[in-house]
């Protein structure tokens, strides 16, 4: 009887399968969504525990240097081109890091409050400044100083949203006030920069193409300086805090000459370390007080 049953069964499951081949889709589509889930309870512990053993199983991995796969002379030959080209492209990606790494550490402790930012793109006018990638949308304000390894090299201007513009010291009209050093050596052997007491505070200004120009000192106190003294930030201004004060600006690069405009006074041309236009990353002092 049992084994009837069972026979019955089987001979009914056959039909409907057989049956199942001609019935059109369109029938039988609203059915099968009714009987998809009736093996999750199996089909879902197979399936997890077939990828826990696929971990395990991580087949060969073909060895291009084997022997019993050789390759020709002009493949092995490419090859050693490629990975020539590899190493020395990062072998000069290194240098370059390295030379990033030693610049900013010539801002010592200063460092920890600035944030690096590359420069994207330089002034299209007749204005020296230079756009940076950050934006309002950071902590980036107007007024902020903008450091390179070399000093002081300008200070925000407006942040906008696609980057924000840095004024450089030698722009046309931007002025800021310094004092002057120089670098003298001592019993020690080590060279030390020593600021200038018989010099006055300096009011100084931009005038385009890289320079900077004092119009207005002291004849008497000019004719102590010397070709190589720098003149640092000593502003009291409250753009310029506590912590870039002494940056150096730039450099006496020719004997002071009568005034043009200030009979009477002197004029002193300085210059920055580098040529600010050509910089390709600033340091902003972000979270200096």
């Amino acid at each position: 009887m049992h084994g009837l049953r069972f026979n019955h069964a089987y001979a009914l499951l056959l039909v409907i399968c057989a049956a199942v081949t001609f019935i059109p889709s369109r029938l039988i589509e609203p059915v099968r969504a009714q009987f998809q889930g009736v093996y999750s309870p199996v089909e879902r512990p197979a399936l997890a525990l077939a990828q826990w053993i696929k971990r395990f199983d991580r087949g060969r991995i073909p060895d291009a240097a084997a022997p019993e796969t050789p390759r020709s002379d002009s493949d092995i030959r490419q090859e050693n081109l490629e990975l020539r080209d590899i190493v020395a492209g990062l072998t000069d990606q290194l240098r370059k890091l390295e030379e990033r790494e030693a610049a900013r550490e010539k801002l010592g402790s200063l460092r920890d409050l600035c944030t690096p930012y590359s420069v994207t793109a330089g002034d299209s006018g007749s204005s020296e400044s230079l756009l940076i990638g950050g934006t309002n949308l950071g902590d980036l304000k107007a007024g902020m100083a903008a450091l390179y390894p070399g000093g002081l090299a300008g200070q925000l201007q407006r942040p906008g949203l696609t980057g924000t513009r840095v004024r450089l010291v030698t722009d046309r009209g931007f002025s800021i006030t310094g004092v002057f050093a120089r670098y003298t050596k001592r019993a020690n052997g080590k060279t030390e920069l020593t600021i200038l007491n018989n010099i006055d505070q300096q009011l100084v200004r931009g005038e385009g193409n890289n320079m900077l120009l004092i119009q207005d000192m002291k004849r008497d106190q000019a004719t102590l300086l010397r070709v190589n003294d720098w003149l640092l930030l000593d502003d009291d201004s409250p753009d310029w805090p506590a912590a870039v004060q002494g940056q150096l600006i730039g450099r006496v690069i020719d004997t002071p000459i009568p005034s043009r405009q200030s009979p009477g006074f002197a004029e002193v041309r300085l210059e920055p370390a580098v040529r600010l236009m050509q910089l390709r990353e600033l340091m902003i002092v972000d979270k200096a007080k």
